[in-house]
């Protein structure tokens, strides 16, 4: 008996049924990739930035599946950076139904910010455990609220998600800071007042707020020597000072108070706006060009807030040539915001076409017509065989394949390709042996060894001439089945029980 043309005809008719109430979800199903650019675990949402420089935020449910490195993860388990291989989303709602991401080895740790040392140079978080010490450098990565931030912008009421570098033995090294947290209204002016708990900051222009220091409100104190923790003793009046605070209890989250002569560097601003010069990350610097006068060459410490395309950045991601704007200390030249974009976004190439060649390293792509085009393979290029994260190792030759590339440097940012021919299935007819919801043998009538197929959500099951679920399939049932010899996943499996 043709088992696979007795088959198909109710598999076509299974598959028409189910597929009309779904074409309009169907509809609005976007593939995507990328780099994640923020978290936020509260709000359970992440930022892809597309290679385009494009963002969005996505929206993660309980039905959201999420894969990080090829291993099962929640929100949390994804990092700042990571590359979003593929992700399925609904253009209508921004819900993702399933995502690959991949990144370097990281720890996860989640609890309320307890401390940060006086110089931002570590942070200690609470956890069910106890409190973890995790090391700041400049490569860290700070986004609060789903905006990006830094250690500064921490307050003692935030959530903390903190990844840090695997592998630390001591004092580990946090790689990104997520931090959710109630949004606070904002004073900055001069101390007018203080009478006990209660400290009074005129702004230059409008009127005076009075906020409420408790023993969770974070005061740090801007002197020439350098930054150190304060007290609610060390706030004089006289002092210039800014505050974030609740805005319906005015109980300051956060003071950071200098002396009124700038000493701290809380002085005016001055702006500065140009292209990028030159950025060394070992001394913290970067020169910026303006389109008139000399150029300005900034320090940055772990108070300046970078952006790079709208995304939270360090200096090391700054490049020559990048647009940047930057507010910053005229005494001391410290930086306080850069505010930086690629000098300009290449749209990639893009060739469709069979494979020709193709190595570790590299692809050969013959289009319909023109001359083939040989594209380089790095560890940012998203490779997708058949619908699903693959390797170059993957790739055949003969394989279809569509790429999109860099005009410039012929580096391949994506590639999807799909087999030239697709392998028949495997068949097997027989009864039923031993049957679940997630696995069913069946042992052929004319002899042979028994076969346990996998079956999934996409297994078309076929009980007595209807859709049926696996808790339909009895032992002792005659049954017929369509299968990937190569994984034994059931493709479709159609079932007699007994007495029909």
């Amino acid at each position: 008996m043709d088992t696979c043309r007795l088959l198909r005809p109710f598999v076509s008719l299974l598959l028409l049924a189910v597929a009309l109430p779904a074409m309009a979800a169907a509809g609005r199903s976007a593939t995507i990739s990328g780099q994640i650019v923020s978290l936020s675990p509260a709000a359970q949402t992440l930022t892809v930035q597309t290679a385009g420089g494009s963002q969005a935020i996505y929206h993660v449910t309980p039905a959201t599946h999420l894969w990080r490195n090829g291993a099962p993860v929640g929100l949390a388990g994804l990092a700042l950076r990571d590359t979003v291989l593929t992700a399925q989303v609904d253009s209508r709602t921004l819900r993702v139904a399933t995502l690959r991401a991949r990144g370097p080895a990281v720890t996860t740790t989640r609890g309320g910010l307890t401390g940060v040392d006086p110089g931002l140079q570590s942070l200690t978080v609470g956890t069910p455990a106890g409190p973890r010490d995790f090391l700041l450098t400049s490569a860290t990565l700070f986004v609060r609220n789903g905006h990006a931030a830094t250690a500064a912008d921490l307050t003692s009421r935030d959530s903390l998600l903190v990844h840090a570098l695997a592998g630390a033995t001591v004092e580990p090294v946090a790689a990104d800071v997520e931090a959710d947290g109630p949004e606070a209204s904002e004073i900055e002016g001069t101390i007018s007042a203080v009478s006990g708990s209660d400290v009074t900051i005129t702004p230059e222009h409008g009127q005076a707020v009075t906020v409420h220091v408790t023993d969770t409100t974070m005061i740090r104190l801007h002197l020439p020597t350098g930054e150190v923790a304060g007290t609610l003793a060390d706030l004089k009046t006289g002092l210039k000072a800014e505050a974030g605070f609740d805005p319906v209890s005015f109980v300051a989250f956060k003071v950071e108070a200098a002396p009124a002569d700038g000493g701290g560097g809380q002085g005016q601003q001055s702006h500065v706006e140009g292209t990028v010069g030159a950025v060394d990350s070992g001394a913290g610097t970067v020169t910026i060009n303006p389109k008139s006068g000399s150029p300005v060459t900034l320090t940055t410490n772990s108070s300046t807030r970078i952006t790079r395309n709208g995304a939270a950045a360090t200096l090391a991601d700054l490049k020559a040539g990048d647009h940047a704007a930057a507010q910053y200390d005229p005494v001391t030249n410290v930086a306080t915001q850069i505010e930086a974009e690629s000098d300009s976004e290449t749209e990639p190439a893009e060739i469709e076409g069979s494979v020709t060649a193709v190595s570790s390293t590299s692809i050969t792509i013959a289009p319909h017509s023109g001359d083939p085009v040989t594209l380089t393979l790095d560890s940012s290029t998203v490779i997708l065989v058949n619908g699903k994260p693959g390797t170059a190792a993957d790739i055949k030759v003969g394989a279809k394949a569509a790429a999109l590339y860099d005009p410039a440097t012929k580096v391949a940012s994506k590639i999807a390709v799909e087999s030239e021919t697709e392998q028949e299935p495997a068949e097997v007819e027989g009864s039923v042996t031993a049957a679940s919801s997630s696995s069913v043998t069946i042992t052929p009538r004319e002899g042979g060894s028994a076969v346990t197929l996998t079956l999934s959500s996409s297994t078309v099951i076929i009980v007595n001439d209807k859709p049926g679920t696996p808790a339909d399939i009895q032992v002792g049932a005659r049954a017929q089945a369509l299968y990937d010899h190569t994984t034994l996943a059931a493709l479709a499996i159609r079932v007699s029980n007994g007495g029909h």
